[in-house]
């Protein structure tokens, strides 16, 4: 199963609030292929509780990711960068014992990131 959630951060007096990180998450990631996501609103609201759960996760890297010619509202994600990106990370923390991507159910998105690809704001379309 797959979904996409988003997570909202609350911005200066305004109280605006601000979508920050895209959560994908998926059963079972193939680290050999690209994957592509539709980005397409509503998406379901993420709590920094539930953000902040056990649950494994790995953040894409900028350049993991790839514009679909044919659809502006799919982002592709480089899996063997996402890959080479949380093995060099965890070279970096060698407290972290037991490291195992096949336990990653979860890919974490900047919001950001993904307008830059895109090349629109998805912001104003993002919604709980």
């Amino acid at each position: 199963m797959q979904s996409i959630k988003v997570l909202y951060e609350e911005s200066g007096e305004d109280r605006i609030m601000n979508p920050i990180w895209m959560i994908y998450e998926s059963t079972n990631f193939k680290w050999d292929e690209i994957i592509y996501i539709a980005i397409k609103a509503p998406f379901q609201c993420l709590s920094f509780h539930d953000f902040y759960s056990e649950v494994p996760a790995v953040s894409v890297p900028e350049a993991a990711y790839v514009r679909k010619a044919d659809n502006e509202h799919m982002i592709g994600i480089h899996m063997p960068t996402v890959y080479k990106s949380a093995y060099q990370a965890v070279f970096f923390r060698p407290n972290i014992n037991d490291f195992d991507l096949s336990s990653v159910s979860r890919l974490v998105l900047q919001v950001n990131d993904v307008e830059n690809v895109l090349q629109y704001s998805i912001k104003e379309n993002l919604s709980d």
